[in-house]
Formats: structure tokens, sequence, C-alpha cells
């Protein structure tokens, strides 16, 4: 019964198209219930076959050409790294679910494609295309105007298209102009301005003069010399609408903004509350100081002389000069707060960016910040943003109360002078601001950032003498200086020698301070993360379920198994891996799905590989280390030695990486599951790594580093030309 009913569900999914991506997630559906009744042993024989090309050929039959051919080439991937005949269900289950999040996500859609389930979208603004038919003469010529946007090829008449509005006036006529369409409807190239009998009216203002393609104020149209339909005559103005969101954001306009803590309060000098200023404050705890611009104090009639200070910004260190005030007051809106206020400094560099003030419109936008809409005032024309309150008046501060929402939402907290709301709140819209304020920032010689462009003809020159000359050689790099002055064009043994990047740099600073010998005489070398690089998440789901598919096909394979386990057991009894001691659980870690392969050559050996590169929510180890500079020595000059003397030699470092052990606090991204007592039979328990693994990709770098290494220490022993065959003779040969 259970099988006839999910074989069922899968019938009842019609044939899917490339519009049909909401249905992607019902057939979605279905196959996570076959996946979780596969997990219950009760019917795991039972639905065996979803495992087959067999079992999952229905189901591809139903998606469209160009998600089949995405399936072929994860399969066939999957099927070379793996080794195995067919992916398991899950790896479809998986990709499929892959499939649906990105089919549906508006980042993702273009060219306005719908799905054949969904409604059309009907605009439900106010400003209507309304469509009305006029009793003409036999002499006038009924024209149907054009339906497709000139701009974007869309059915929609130019006139109802935001996008084109939002450009300038001028460059709306030029475009215009350029396509051959009707100056005075903008709805027909087949005929010019002169011939056109259509009444029109701006939606935007009402007025008969233009239409809303070409909407601007008097100004703009005089000074463009946009020509009037009636000469000049019945001049009407109609109420200026300035829009800069792009995109309809839930059908409000007002919260296309980017808010940020900025509240609106009162200021006042102590014992006169009744001569207060209002205005905008922003709640910067990124500043040292609380600053106030010039107007505030000269609205509150504030005398002082001016002061020197230093403004540091990331323009750099500015000095300049300003007024101080102290005895001043913020007050919150509602009176239920007074603040004594530090002493401010004058400044007149406080941002004025009104749209990022909160209003009521925003919270209303979301259900999390509904319950707070009444308590944020209406955005105040008359109040600019006059006070920077910072870390000097910690009460301001404070946090009261929050609302959090889902992720990139907006969020809102209650501080001691109000609601404040912070975050981008237009969804899914794009902005074009109107005013962009750039400051370009130049290096000086000294280091020195400053705003004025430096002087293309200055010339630095220094006096190199033999007293100042240094030769210096270090075990990676070598630094070299011209000491006599007779050639400044000096040429070196490093000049074709490519150089080593910032990261490669990174990573032999890294190592040339960490790597080291621990008390049993081991080198010991950390893991080499990358600067800034994100925290990793917990991915122990995914080895979880590679590694019930590695001991699925053990089981399918008795030699195979024999082989892994004397691979693993070899691991164990050389101290290579530990069980995972107990630990904070919260603490950032990483596991490594493991896998087996064989080299061609040797076919009664295999070698375990730990998945490095194994992507879980978009991020793997690898992602998050250095891969260090490549040290191995060129094969073409491995193979020259070769004929240098009538007889050649070959030796092997015998699992050359797992000589390097991982340090103790890095051990916890090397994380991995396996059976207890190395007994596939038995559980699946957690062990970490003690040295760096195959399939980390810095472990080459690592291994080579150690192995030169130890040749420099062990030269004043074994002599120079030990050191020089090492560093010149061996090559890391990768399996």
């Amino acid at each position: 019964m259970v099988e006839s009913a999910l074989k069922q569900k899968l019938a009842n999914i019609p044939k899917l198209t490339d519009k049909d991506n909401k249905r992607l997630y019902e057939l979605c559906d279905v196959l996570s219930e076959v996946e979780a009744l596969k997990e219950d042993k009760k019917y795991a024989l039972l639905l065996a076959y979803f495992d087959s090309s067999a079992g999952i050929l229905p189901v591809l039959n139903k998606l469209p050409h160009s998600i089949q051919e995405k399936w072929t080439n994860h399969a066939v991937n999957y099927i070379k790294r793996n080794d195995v005949s067919f992916p398991p269900f899950s790896v479809f289950v998986e990709f499929m679910r892959d499939i649906s999040r990105v089919k549906n996500d508006p980042s993702f859609q273009y060219g306005g494609i719908q799905s054949s389930t969904e409604k059309p979208f009907v605009s439900k603004t106010k400003n209507f295309h309304v469509t009305a038919k006029k009793t003409i003469s036999q002499q006038e010529v009924h024209e149907e105007p054009d339906k497709e946007c000139p701009l974007h090829r869309t059915k929609q008449p130019l006139n109802d298209c935001r996008v084109f509005r939002n450009k300038s006036l001028e460059e709306r006529r030029k475009f215009v102009k350029e396509n051959g369409i009707c100056f005075k409807c903008c709805e027909s190239t087949k005929h010019a301005k002169r011939n056109c009998r259509k009444d029109i009216k701006c939606t935007e203002c009402n007025s008969d003069t233009h239409p809303s393609a070409l909407h601007g104020t008097l100004q703009q149209v005089r000074s463009l010399g946009v020509p009037r339909a009636d000469g000049g005559e019945g001049e009407k103005r109609g109420d200026i609408v300035d829009t800069k969101c792009t995109q309809i954001c839930k059908n409000v306009s007002s919260v296309s903004r980017s808010c940020s803590k900025t509240v609106l309060v009162n200021v006042y000098c102590e014992g006169f509350p009744n001569n207060a200023v209002k205005l905008y404050a922003i709640i910067d705890d990124q500043s040292n100081r609380s600053l106030a611009k010039s107007k505030l104090f000269d609205d509150l009639q504030v005398k002082s002389r001016l002061v020197d200070y230093i403004l540091t910004s990331c323009a750099g260190s500015v000095p300049t000069k300003g007024r101080r005030a102290t005895g001043l007051v913020v007050q919150s809106l509602d009176g239920s707060t007074n603040l004594k206020l530090p002493t401010l400094i004058e400044c007149n560099n406080i941002p004025n960016v009104r749209s990022e003030i909160p209003t009521p419109d925003v919270a209303r936008s979301y259900p999390h910040l509904q319950d707070i809409a009444k308590y944020i005032p209406n955005l105040d024309d008359g109040s600019d943003t006059l006070l920077l309150i910072g870390r000097d008046l910690m009460e301001a501060h404070h946090v009261l109360d929050q609302r959090l929402g889902p992720r990139t939402t907006p969020y809102a907290q209650r501080l001691r002078l109000g609601w404040v709301i912070v975050g981008e709140s237009c969804l899914s819209g794009t902005h074009r601001p109107e005013v962009v304020n750039v400051n370009k920032v130049h290096i000086l010689g000294n280091g020195r950032p400053s705003l004025f462009e430096p002087c293309v003809n200055v010339l630095d020159l220094k006096e190199s003498g033999l007293d100042t000359c240094a030769h210096s050689a270090s075990f990676n790099t070598t630094k070299y200086s011209n000491c006599n002055n007779s050639d400044i064009f000096v040429k070196t043994a490093t000049d074709e020698k490519i150089a080593f990047s910032i990261e490669d740099s990174e990573f032999l600073e890294l190592m040339d301070s960490e790597f080291r010998k621990d008390c049993d005489g081991s080198w010991t070398a950390p893991l080499p993360f990358r600067k800034n690089r994100p925290k990793l998440p917990n991915n122990r789901s995914q080895a979880m379920k590679r590694a019930r598919i590695l001991t699925d096909s053990l089981r399918k394979n008795t030699q195979k198994r024999q082989h892994f386990t004397e691979f693993m057991e070899k691991i164990f009894m050389e101290g290579h891996a530990e069980p995972l001691p107990l630990i904070n659980s919260d603490k950032e870690c990483w596991y490594l799905p493991l896998f087996g392969v064989y080299h061609p050559q040797k076919p009664d050996q295999i070698r375990g590989v730990f998945d490095s590169s194994a992507k879980f929510n978009n991020i793997s180890l690898n992602d998050v280390l250095m891969s260090g500079p490549d040290l191995t020595n060129r094969l073409i000059g491995i193979l020259l030695g070769f004929r240098q003397e009538p007889i050649a030699l070959m030796a092997d470092i015998q699992r050359m990486f797992y000589c390097f052990k991982v340090e103790g606090e890095h051990r916890n991204y090397l994380r991995f599951l396996w059976h207890k007592d190395n007994n596939i039979d038995n559980e699946i328990v957690e062990f970490r790594m003690c040295v760096h693994v195959f399939g980390n990709s810095p472990s080459p770098a690592v291994a080579t580093y150690g192995l030169r290494r130890t040749a420099m220490l062990a030269e004043k022993q074994y002599g120079a030309d030990m050191r020089e065959f090492v560093n010149k003779k061996f090559m890391l040969m990768m399996p």
C-alpha cells in the first residue's frame, strides 16, 4: 500500500516545462517522502530500486530537458568521484532541492517568466490605465497605440513604465526622439506630434499639456524647451512626485529605504525646556564623542570660543576647529526620558540622509514590526539631522526591547529615546540614488591618506652606501640590494622565477612562526586558515550520510571491505587518529566525509581520502584554507636528473602527509565518522585526525615545507650536499 501510494503520487505529477517552477516544490515533497521511508528498515528493501537508474528514470522523464542535462552532468561527476555504479537516491533528492530553490529564487528569474499555475500580476496602484472610446468623424483615422514598451519590450505602454519616468527629463526626451515616438502621446511610432489626434492627460499632475512619460516640473520643461500642446497658455502646476525605487515593494512606495538608528528628539538648554529644538539624532556607537551641527548651536544661542580638534574618518585625520557646548539636555519625543548630553563638539560633517529615517510605513510593512508602528513618528519635514550621539552617552545606546524577524529583514530596537528600525526595507528592489557623493582618497608618499591629489612630478631620491647594504637569506626567500652603485639594473638568479602571491607569503610566514617540534620530536603544523574567513557550519548530517553510503559499499564488496579496514587499522595503530574527546559541543568544528580510492598499479592497496572539498551550505573546509605556494620541483628537472649518472634510483616516503601532526586546537576541523572498534557491524562513532590528511588543499605545501625544513636543520650534521639533494631531487607525487 505504501509503495502503491507513492507511485500514484509520482504518476499524478504532470510533465513539467521550464515555466512550471512552483511544481518543482510539489515533486520535491513526494521525493522527500520516499527518502524518509527508505531510511526506515521496514521499507528499505521495498524501495531499494530508487537507488538505480530504473527507479529514477520515470521521475526524470517528467522534468524539462535543461534539468535532465544538469542531472546527467551531476551524476557522472559523482560516479567518477566516489567510484560507484550509480548515485544513490538521496543524492538525486538533494539535487532536486537545489534546483527547486534556484528556479524559484526571484533573484535569478529573468525576462518576467511566469509559472503556468500562477495568475498574472494585476497592479493595484491608483493610476489605472483607462481606455475611452470616442465617436470620430469619417475624416479621422482611429489608430491603436503601441502596446509594447520600447524600453523593456514588455506589454505595457511607455506612459505606464515607472522605470522610464525615473530617468531625467532630458534622457526621456532623447529616447523618444531617437525611437521616433510621438512627442504628444508617447504611444505610437506611426505618426508625428503634428498629426496626433489623441487627447492626453498626465496621470501624475492631471495636466493636458504633456503625457505621463514626459512629466516634469515647470522649470524643467522650460529649461529643456519641451514643446507645449497649448502654446504656453493655461499653465497648470501639479504636485511634484519624486520616486527613487524602480520596483514595487509590497505596494508601499514609502518603504523603499535603508533605515538607520535615527530618532526624533527635542534638545534644550538645561532649565529652559520651553525653548527646545526638535531635530533628528543619529545613535552611532562607532563615534567616541557626540557631535552637533552649527545650526543647533545657533538655534540655542550657544556662545563659545573655537577649539582645535582632529576629526578621524575613512578619509583620514583632518585638523579642524569648532565650538563646544555644555549643559544641554536631550529629551524623547513623548517627554518620558531626559538625558544630559556630554560636551558637544561643533561639526558640520554629520550626514543628513533623510531616506534612512524610519517611518511608520516601514513598520507596518513587516508582520514582526507592526505592533511598534504607533510608536514611530511620521517623517518631520521641518526637522533636520543636527545631532550625533556617540559612546560618551552610553545611556542612549541601551537596548530596552527589540523585534527580530526573518533573515534579510530589518529589525527594531527600543532605546531610551524611542524606537528605531535598522536594515534594508526594500524587498527584492533596486534603488538608483538621485545624488551620489564620492570623495576620492589618495595615498601620499609617506603613506598618509589625503583628499588632495599628489603631484606626479615629485622625485624621491635615496642614497645607497656600502654601510647600508644588507644581504639576508632565509629558508624560502632571498633579498638583494645593489651596493656598488655600478649598475642599477643588476640581474639576480630569481629574476625569471614566479614571485609568491600575498596569500602564499602569508602561508610561509605562518609556517615560519608556527611550524615546530613537539615533546615527542614530531613536527607539528597548524591548519593555514585564511584571514577574515566565514565561520564553518556543523556538517555532521552530511558526514553521516556519506558514512552510511561508504558502509553500504563495503558490505557489498568483501575485498574492498578488508582493504579499507586494514587501512583504518594502521591509522589507529600509528596514532594518526584518535577518538573524539569530550569538548564543548558549541565549539566550531568540521566533519570530513571519508571514501577510498585504488591506485591502478596497486590493486591490493586502498587509500582512505578525506573529502575536504565536500560543500555544506555552499562552503567547504578547503574554501577557508590557504593552499600555500607550489614548492614542488618541476617534473622536467627530475627527469633530466636521470641522465647525469649511469644508474638511477627512486625512493618513496610512505604516507608523507601523515608525518606532520596538526595542532590540538585545529584537530576539531578534522573530525570524521567511522565504526567503533573498526568493525562495520558496530555503531558509527566520532573520531578526529591528528595529522595532515590527503584531501586538504594545503597538505602538499605543508609536507614539502616540512621536508625542506628538516633538511635545512640537518645540514650541519649531514652536509650541504644532503640539503641540495632533498631540495632539488625530490618531487611530491600526488595520488
